[in-house]
Order: C-alpha cells, then sequence, then structure tokens
C-alpha cells in the first residue's frame, strides 16, 4: 500500500512524514515529494522510491514510471477483493524486470508478451499479460492474469498429476509448453516448481508453497533453471516430435 492516513496518523509507506497527525492523505505529503511504495507478491520483495512528483522512478533502463503507465492507459483498472493489484499495475513491475514488451495491445481487454529472446532468464519461453480478472478461489482468494510458459517434456504417465495441482496449469503437448497462470511473476513459479517437482515422484504441499514463494522465489528460480536442463537433455527426441504420444501413442502416420 502507499502513503496513508490510517487513525490520523500517517503511515510508514509515507516517508519522513510517518507517524505525522493527519485527517487525510493529503496531509502527509514528503516535504521530499516521495512515498515508498512496497511491490508484495511481484517480481522482487523490495521497496521502491517512486517519485509522483516528476515520475522520475525508472523502469526497464530509461522507461519512465510515467511512460509505462501509458503503455497501457486503456487497460481496465479494476478494484479486486482483497487489495490485490490489477494487471494493469503488474505491468509497471513486468517492464522494470524485463523491459518493454515484443507485442503490446492498448486497449480494454488487450494484451502484452514478452517472447523468449528478450526475456533470456533460462526458464522462460513466453510470458503474457492480460488484461483480465480470472477469479481463482484456491488455495487462496486472488485473481490470475499473468501466465508463464516453460519448454519441457511432460511424460504421459505425469499428465494427470501435474495438471491437478491447479486449475490454472495448462500444457501444449505441440509446442511442449508447460504454462501457469498466476497474479504474479512469484505465483508462477511457485505453481511451476510444484508441477515439477510432482514430475520427480516428489511430494508438494502447494499451498505451503504459494504461501512461501515470496521468500522461496529465487530459489524456485534456479530450481526451475535446472530442472529445464534436466529434462531437456533427457527428451530431447521428444521435444522435437510434431505430436503428443497422449493424444497419439503411435505417433504421426
Amino acid at each position: 500500500m502507499g502513503c496513508e492516513c490510517n487513525q490520523n496518523k500517517c503511515t510508514a509507506a509515507c516517508g519522513d512524514t510517518q507517524g505525522k497527525e493527519c485527517q487525510s492523505a493529503a496531509d502527509c505529503g514528503s516535504k521530499n515529494n516521495y512515498t515508498i511504495q512496497e511491490f508484495n507478491d511481484m517480481i522482487y520483495s523490495k521497496k521502491y522510491i517512486i517519485n509522483y512528483s516528476n515520475n522520475q522512478f525508472q523502469l526497464g533502463g530509461s522507461k519512465s514510471f510515467k511512460e509505462a503507465e501509458e503503455d497501457v492507459s486503456l487497460w481496465s483498472d479494476p478494484k479486486l477483493d482483497g487489495d490485490h493489484p490489477s494487471a494493469k499495475k503488474v505491468y509497471l513491475d513486468l517492464v522494470h524486470e524485463f523491459g518493454k514488451p515484443n507485442i503490446l495491445i492498448n486497449k480494454e481487454g488487450g494484451l502484452a508478451v514478452w517472447n523468449e529472446k528478450q526475456l533470456n532468464d533460462g526458464i522462460h519461453s513466453e510470458i503474457i499479460l492480460r488484461d483480465e480478472a480470472v477469479k481463482h478461489c484456491v488455495p487462496a482468494n486472488h485473481y490470475d492474469f499473468l501466465t508463464s510458459y516453460i519448454n519441457i517434456y511432460l511424460p504421459t504417465d505425469k499428465f494427470l498429476d501435474v495438471m491437478s495441482v491447479s486449475g490454472s496449469v495448462a500444457y501444449d503437448g505441440l509446442k511442449k509448453l508447460l504454462s501457469a497462470r498466476c497474479g504474479s511473476i512469484a505465483a508462477n513459479l511457485a505453481t511451476l516448481k510444484t508441477c515439477l517437482s510432482i514430475m520427480d515422484g516428489k511430494e508438494e504441499d502447494y499451498k505451503n508453497n504459494i504461501m512461501q514463494k515470496g521468500e522461496s522465489m529465487d530459489k524456485n528460480r534456479e530450481f526451475i533453471r535446472k530442472f529445464i536442463k534436466k529434462n531437456n537433455k533427457q527428451y530431447s527426441k521428444e521435444l522435437k516430435e510434431p505430436y503428443y504420444a497422449l493424444a497419439f501413442p503411435n505417433g504421426c502416420p
């Protein structure tokens, strides 16, 4: 949350006006013209100083906060239950991490796409952010709009086990892409890590993994990178096949 007046006191997010008596958030304006906003549950679990007065906070290199906002100016910005960030807000965080997307449609119901070459993180084949809010009640109430794709072969005998992790998990048997759609990169990584561990025959507590997504994000990244390398080496032949054996066990005619 940003700087607020709570019970007639300026909150910690107000910086040097923290604790000041107030009647409204306007009374908490910092003399330095900035507030500190913590982006919980997004790319980073850090604090960024955002200069709202002249938009000098930089996103994705030279891209300013204001410029990034203008990229998705026509996207909807619904107030979601539980103060969950909307896709429009998460876009700013993704630009900070990965730069401007390869494909951007700035209209209501639009989308942003980052491809593998641009991402270059050893994990993602693609990231798609959609201007939508798909309500999802497990393992806790949240909204899905951000999809992470990774390139792996999913053995047919593990398909149902992996799909049962979450309704937001999917697999493209032709492209060999496993995907997770959640509301943040951290949640996507926790979901994918759960899927890959299950593929390895390990028991996983998905709810716990999601609850620990922020703290475990770096570990999840590294686990997924290593798994992808191992899987791609083990199933190099299957990854090139123009069919998926679960649908066509006998392969191409």
